[in-house]
C-alpha cells in the first residue's frame, strides 16, 4: 500500500470541518515513509486546496466526486469531465420546479443563482464564496451540480435525478445530492490516475465515510470506513476505524502502516472479507 486515498468531510475532517493535529501528524508520517497521499473529495478544488496546504504532504486531489483531478504542488488541473449544457439545463429546471437550491462548480470557480440560507451553509462548510450569476444554465464547463433541500426529501430527489439519465447522483450530506456525469466517481478517476502512474488498485488503501466513497473503498486493496460512516460504506470496508471526531484516520494509519497493536485494537472488522 503505497498510495493512500482520503476523503475529507466525515473522514479526515472532524465535525467542525477541521484537521486534527493527530490526523495531520499521521498523514505526514505516512508520506515521510514513502506513501503517495491523494485527497478524494466531493469538494471543489479551491476548497480541497485549503486543506491540502495544512497537510503539506499531498500529491494529488480528486475533487467534485471525481469530475476533476489536480496536481497539488501546482494546482494544475490534470483531468476534468464536464456536464453538457443541455444536461445542466435539465437539472436546473428540475430544481426550479421543486423549489430546490442549486450550486454549480467548474474546475476553477463556484456559482449560485442567489444567496440563500442553503447557499450560505455550503459557503461555511467549503470556505468558498460562490459568484452570483443570472442563470446556472449558462455557466460554461460545469463539472458538478450540488442540489440542496430538506434532508427528508433528498433520497427521492436523488432517485428522480438518476432516472433522468446521464448523471451520477449521490447523497453526500443528508440535505445534499451531488450530480456529476454518468459513470464519474472518485474511483473512476483514481483508475485513470493509476494507469498514468503505472500503479494498480492493489497499491491503494482508501478511507471514507459516505455513499460517494463506496466505489473507492470497495476497489482498494485495503478499504477503511469510519465509525460515523454510512452502512453502505462500512459494508464495503475491510476495517471500521473510530469516528472522524476521534482521530480514526490517525489510528488506522498507525495500525495498518506501522503495525501499532494498540491502534489496531481500536479497529473493528467491516463487511468486506
Amino acid at each position: 500500500m503505497n498510495i493512500l486515498a482520503f476523503d475529507l468531510d466525515g473522514t479526515l475532517l472532524n465535525g467542525n470541518f477541521e484537521l486534527s493535529a493527530a490526523n495531520i501528524a499521521a498523514v505526514r508520517r505516512a508520506a515521510d515513509a514513502g506513501a503517495m497521499i491523494v485527497l478524494a473529495s466531493g469538494r471543489p478544488p479551491e476548497s480541497v486546496l485549503l486543506h491540502a496546504k495544512n497537510l503539506a504532504c499531498c500529491a494529488y486531489a480528486i475533487c467534485c466526486n471525481g469530475a476533476v483531478a489536480i496536481k497539488l504542488d501546482t494546482a494544475a488541473v490534470i483531468f476534468e469531465r464536464h456536464l453538457c449544457r443541455s444536461a445542466v439545463r435539465v437539472v436546473v429546471d428540475f430544481c426550479t420546479e421543486r423549489g430546490l437550491e442549486l450550486i454549480s462548480y467548474t474546475a476553477r470557480k463556484t456559482f449560485a443563482a442567489r444567496k440563500s440560507p442553503a447557499v450560505e451553509l455550503e459557503t461555511l462548510r467549503s470556505a468558498i464564496e460562490p459568484d452570483i450569476v443570472h442563470s446556472l444554465s449558462e455557466v460554461e464547463d460545469t463539472v458538478k451540480l450540488l442540489v440542496i433541500g430538506e434532508a427528508s426529501r433528498m433520497p427521492v430527489v436523488r432517485e428522480d435525478i438518476a432516472r433522468l439519465g446521464g448523471f451520477e447522483a449521490t447523497i453526500s450530506y443528508p440535505e445534499y445530492v451531488d450530480v456529476v456525469g454518468a459513470g464519474v466517481t472518485k474511483a473512476s478517476t483514481l483508475s485513470i490516475l493509476l494507469d498514468d502512474w503505472g500503479a494498480a488498485w492493489r497499491d491503494v488503501a482508501a478511507f471514507g465515510d459516505g455513499a460517494n466513497d463506496v466505489p473507492l473503498i470497495a476497489r482498494a486493496a485495503v478499504g477503511v470506513a469510519m465509525a460515523n460512516a454510512s452502512l453502505e460504506a462500512q459494508r464495503a470496508a475491510h476495517f471500521i476505524a473510530p469516528s472522524h471526531d476521534d482521530d480514526g484516520v490517525a489510528l488506522a494509519i498507525a495500525a495498518l502502516l506501522f503495525d501499532d497493536r494498540d491502534a489496531f485494537a481500536a479497529l473493528v472488522r467491516g463487511g468486506r472479507p
